[in-house]
């Protein structure tokens, strides 16, 4: 019962714990996707599935 939080510009570390956790079948982990628009901050909860499925977009969010 840990939970780690994580911060990173890193699309090879999100690919590889994304990978990993695949590769495992486990449910985590959790990628939370924040966003500054228009001074509003946003927040986006995705999980394994959801973050594999949307890679190209964290990849433009991750190199801007």
């Amino acid at each position: 019962n840990r939970q780690i939080i994580l911060s990173t510009h890193s699309i090879e570390l999100v690919d590889l714990l994304l990978e990993t956790a695949e590769a495992e079948r486990l449910d985590y982990p959790f990628v939370h996707r924040l966003r500054l628009v228009d001074g509003n901050l946003s927040s986006v909860v995705l999980n394994r599935e959801q973050a594999l499925l949307t890679r190209k977009d964290l990849l433009e969010d991750l190199r801007a």
